[in-house]
């Protein structure tokens, strides 16, 4: 079966295949973490923001409407 497999280069293909897809999850996964990160502390600074100064955060509401 192996033998019958490599004649047809289907180990082969599969094997780059998947190095590829490999590669593709890593630089997705980085991307998906940075987001998720970049997410994370974007909204920790506006609950910050929000607490330290309610009335500028109701100001910048009046001021959108």
């Amino acid at each position: 079966i192996l033998e019958k497999a490599e004649n047809l280069g289907i180990l082969k293909s599969d094997s780059i295949e998947a190095s590829v897809t490999v590669e593709d999850f890593m630089q997705t996964a980085i991307l998906i973490r940075t987001f998720y990160f970049s997410r994370v502390f974007f909204k920790q600074c506006w609950t910050l923001s929000a607490s330290l100064s309610p009335q500028y955060l109701f100001w910048r509401e009046n001021l959108w409407m």
